[in-house]
């Protein structure tokens, strides 16, 4: 459902926002706001069409760096972050508040206490203090540092004020603002609120002085206004371009505050009496403050200084709700009708120094309050007209639209500077000049081509603006298109930012990172990267460009990174027949890649019907040879851009081959096996490139048949030997760590050797009923042989097989204690542990990682799948896990001489056939080796934690290749999680894991070359 702008003539009382409908009093006019209460989907005038479009418009001007989901399928109502520790704040329509971190984007925590839905978020970074405003008529304060329940309940004066639907918080006066759906502004001081401890995280994070999240406010170097500063008066922008000055109804100071108990729906005014008792407002404010306040007493429904009901209040007594304190409002604290309709918008602004309030409401009225500077109270008692002009700039993107100044609600509002940004019904945003207090553009949202084709004409209302820090605009409606505006208000690029409403949206900068989060109807927050990379990285590449911040030029190659690894996940790179040419599609763009980072890259050509290599290299700028050589040292890399089938689509979340982002989380075919560690390692390097600091050489080849067995890679890598050139050291990043949190360094990998076992019959396949029990059936021959080896006891019982088992060592024995008592005190086992008949932890990781193993994987037979046929033939598929020191040629001879044996004393007339069908050797490393050593250290600053030294029962058949045939110790550094579902469906890796991946290559680079 697709909630739309509508026109009524007569709305009926307020309801609050859980019932799902708003109507908007107005002297002119009643609309429905666009708040979208329910998870929606593109309406059915979206065709696939423009969602492509919107993708490609997506992919060439914004890059969505992740997507942000609480799982509670509830839609995003506001956002808000804390730049100095970096999370944000997502209020969701079911009440909830959740945080998530802006380093790792993972889920931190979620806030719970509103009744209804968040409607607004304000933060006090200096007091670490968090705002929320809801439909449940309420205000709670909350610590945004040491997160848990809420401190403070704030309650309005009276019950049927409706929603809170806006929130403004005054750091220099410790005043909080409310914006009621009863059109009053309300307001509360919180300097007597106790103080709270700040979380200490410089140890985990750090912090970026030049941080800044930028919610709106004025600058005190902004203009100052004296008819302002000097006189109690509230600026009325309107949409004829007049600003009128009028002065706020005040309640008598000798009036108590009482807490009348009213049912917010059946107790609240009426359109008619809400009107009239504004316009009495209005027209009562040259009387004296006793008849105003008779005129306020005379509202239906409001309880006096005569009712027996009294209002709690901080200065008479302590009232408490579930154990948390409540703050009452006073009466004379509120403005009543500050609007002729809900007040959307609060935002505060200082001009010179002097705190102001501006309120948008759905009256299609601006208003600026001045603020007491002793009391923080809107200042009401007297009045001044101002003229202006309408100054509306039009341009061919700005053209003049027909009833343009039949404007709607005002919605949203920001400020840059001098300048009020204003968002409202019906797609149009008028532009304000605080100086002069003249609208100075006008521009249309609905007038963008997306816009049009998504036939929006009544669901373009603007919903949320943020300007950022160089003046640039971002604006977001209903229908989900966020369009990008320069600093002269020329659109720049627009795209489909959610399935439903762009309902809020915030930036922050932080370090070098400048990041858009909007929150949408369709449950989740979008994290959109606004840097100006692209051009950047280019230009560093090409030297156009002086390397001055590091962190800056670091973090433009890290965004990069990422949507480069997007296009790189989309082709089909699966090594086997029917995907050749998506294979070498994928060779052909790493090596336009890799060129465009600054390396010379070319394709060596595979075996026949084999994919191609990609050989790229990076030369060092530096010209001082290396101090144990007399030239400059030189890295490999392997990698392989081949991946693995996807399998079901119906197990995957989202399309295989298309990266989405996910709550910190990459998701895709290939992110973590092999696509993701081999860029992360690319942009390393191509980092320190433009940086001036690259003193080694670093080759990279990447093959395209790792997954299907590396063929024909040794005899390539031979014939361009001297292509390559001599290798120092080989670095691999090809597999995970053994839980979640904890870095690891490989030293390890098990051989294998993978065989075909087959017997067959000369006879055709026979029918049981007829030849059962007359005849040798091949299936029970290859069940007898292949039963036979392994032993009762579970040992594997090839001639001299364990003999070649190296004994573990002393320093080796101390790495595997380590493990173990890592596991113990973090309490992650591992599920596969729980499973094992193995019971002591150090066993089964010896087991798994440094003990050989044979596994039996399928067995095959020909004719039909059916109970009543003995096959002809049957095969089985087996492998051995071999370990230092075995020999691989030994135990594969060993293993074919033991089933022929066995086969032999069956006396069988059937036939066996044993065929080694590809083999790879055993790789151990030392981790007290100076490369070891060196990126161990890489990765301890890297991460702040010594890695665990692990072993991996897997194989990686060119690992022991490159070091034999180069001469070069190899070292191994994981940079996927245990989670990341390798060759599984849902395949993913942590963004966090591959930009500290990054960084640790890095490092790496650069100290090697003192080696």
């Amino acid at each position: 459902m697709t909630c739309q702008s509508t026109r009524a003539p007569n709305s009926p009382p307020i309801k609050s926002s859980s019932s799902r409908i708003y109507r908007q009093q107005s002297t002119s006019k009643s609309r429905v706001p666009p708040f979208i209460t329910t998870p929606t989907k593109y309406s059915n005038s979206l065709s696939l069409g423009l969602l492509q479009i919107a993708t490609l418009i997506v992919m060439d001007s914004m890059n969505l760096l992740t997507t942000l989901s609480s799982q509670d399928k509830e839609s995003i109502m506001s956002l808000v972050s804390d730049y100095e520790v970096g999370n944000v704040f997502g209020g969701s329509q079911s009440g909830d508040i959740h945080v998530w971190s802006l380093y790792t984007f993972f889920p931190i925590t979620r806030l719970v206490g509103h009744q209804s839905s968040v409607l607004c978020l304000t933060i006090s970074i200096d007091r670490s203090l968090l705002f929320s405003s809801s439909g449940d008529n309420t205000v709670r304060v909350w610590d945004s540092r040491q997160f848990g329940n809420a401190l403070y309940i704030v309650k309005p004066p009276n019950d049927n004020c409706g929603d809170v639907l806006s929130l403004a918080w005054c750091s220099r006066l410790n005043m909080l603002y409310l914006g009621c759906q009863d059109a009053s502004i309300q307001w509360i001081s919180l300097q007597c609120l106790k103080t709270h401890s700040l979380v200490n995280s410089s140890k985990n994070i750090e912090h970026d002085s030049n941080s800044k999240l930028h919610s709106g406010s004025l600058s005190p170097e902004t203009s100052f206004i004296p008819e302002l500063a000097g006189s109690s008066i509230s600026p009325l922008l309107t949409t004829d371009g007049i600003s009128h000055l009028i002065p706020s109804a005040c309640s008598s100071p000798h009036l108590h505050s009482c807490r009348p108990v009213h049912h917010k729906f059946f107790d609240s005014l009426s359109q008619a009496d809400l009107l009239k008792a504004a316009r009495r407002r209005d027209s009562n404010y040259n009387l004296s403050p006793q008849s105003r306040c008779q005129v306020i007493d005379s509202r239906p429904g409001f309880k006096t200084e005569n009712d027996q009901l009294e209002r709690f209040s901080t200065a008479d007594s302590i009232h408490v709700e579930g154990g948390i304190e409540v703050l009452f409002i006073e009466n004379k604290d509120s403005i009543s009708y500050a609007h002729f309709g809900y007040t959307y918008s609060l935002l505060l602004v200082n001009l010179n120094d002097q705190p102001f309030l501006v309120s948008g409401s759905g009256d299609a009225t601006i208003k600026i309050w001045t603020v007491d500077l002793q009391t923080g109270a809107l200042i009401r008692n007297s009045s001044k007209l101002l003229s202006a002009t309408l100054s509306t700039h039009l341009s061919p993107s700005n053209p003049c639209s027909p009833g343009e100044e039949d404007l709607g609600a005002v919605l949203t509002l920001a400020a840059y500077g001098p300048t009020l940004y204003a968002g409202y019904q019906d797609g149009i945003i008028k532009i304000w000049d605080l100086d002069t207090f003249t609208c100075i553009r006008t521009l249309f949202h609905r007038e963008s081509s997306l816009s049009r084709s998504i036939n929006s004409k009544t669901m373009s209302d603007v919903l949320t603006i943020t300007v950022l820090d160089n003046g640039e605009m971002f604006s977001g409606c209903s229908n989900g298109l966020v369009i990008r505006w320069d600093p002269s208000f020329h659109r720049v690029c627009e795209w489909v930012s959610h399935q439903g409403s762009a309902l809020a949206s915030c930036f922050i900068s932080r370090q070098a990172k400048r990041l858009l989060l909007t929150g949408g109807s369709d449950n989740c927050i979008k994290v959109w990267d606004v840097s100006h990379a692209n051009n950047m990285v280019s230009r560093l590449v090409s030297g156009e460009m002086e390397i001055k911040d590091p962190a800056v030029m670091a973090m433009a190659f890290q965004d990069r990174m990422f949507r480069h690894l997007s296009q790189f996940v989309s082709y089909r790179s699966i090594s086997n027949d029917a995907h050749r040419e998506e294979c070498r599609q994928a060779a052909l763009y790493l090596k336009k890649t890799l060129v465009k980072l600054g390396a010379l890259a070319q394709l060596l050509p595979g075996e026949p019907g084999r994919n191609p290599l990609v050989l790229a290299r990076f030369d060092g700028k530096s010209s001082s040879p290396s101090p144990t050589t007399s030239r400059r040292k030189r890295v490999l890399y392997y990698g392989h851009y081949d991946v693995v089938q996807a399998g079901d689509e119906k197990d995957w979340k989202a399309p295989a081959f298309v990266m989405t982002g996910r709550n910190g989380w990459l998701y895709g075919r290939g992110v973590s096996d092999n696509k993701g560690p081999t860029l992360a390692v690319a942009y390393a390097v191509t980092t320190l490139l433009e940086q001036r600091a690259l003193d080694v050489d670093v080759v990279m080849l990447v093959e395209g048949e790792e997954e299907a067995g590396s063929a024909g890679f040794q005899k390539i890598v031979i014939d361009n030997k001297v292509l390559i050139g001599d290798i120092d050291v080989v670095l691999v990043s090809n597999s995970c760590w053994l839980g979640e949190e904890t870095p690891c360094m490989t030293f390890g990998l098990r051989g294998v050797i993978h065989a075909t076992v087959s017997v067959t019959s000369q006879r055709p396949n026979l029918h049981s009923g007829i030849h059962g029990g007359a005849t040798h059936e091949p299936v029970l021959d290859l069940v007898r042989i292949l039963g036979a080896l392994v032993g009762t006891d579970g040992r594997i019982q090839l001639d001299g097989f364990y003999s070649g088992v190296r004994p573990i060592h002393e320093e080796e024995d101390k790495l595997y204690n380590e493990i173990v008592d890592h596991l113990t005190k973090s309490g992650n086992v591992g599920g596969s542990f729980q499973d094992s008949p193995i019971t002591d932890i150090k066993e089964y990781l010896l087991a798994k990682w440094r003990q050989p193993a044979l596994s039996l994987h399928k067995i095959d037979v020909t004719g039909p799948a059916h109970a009543t046929v003995i096959p002809s033939s049957a095969q089985s598929a087996v492998s051995i896990r071999i370990v230092p020191d075995q020999s691989l040629e030994q135990i594969a001879s060993s293993l074919e001489k033991f089933l022929q044996a066995a086969f032999k004393s069956l006396n069988s007339s059937n036939t066996l056939q044993v065929e080694i069908n590809h083999t790879a050797d055993w790789w151990l490393g030392d981790p007290k080796d100076a490369y070891s050593v060196a990126i161990g250290d890489c990765v301890e600053e890297e991460w702040g934690t010594k890695p665990l030294w692990i072993r991996e029962g897997g194989s990686i058949p060119s690992v022991p290749f490159l070091e034999d045939e180069f001469n070069a110790k190899a070292i191994h550094l994981p940079m996927g999680s245990a989670s990341d579902s390798a060759h599984l469906s849902n395949e993913r890796i942590k963004m966090l894991n591959l930009e500290k991946g990054s960084n640790v290559v890095a490092k790496f680079l650069k100290k090697i070359a003192k080696i």
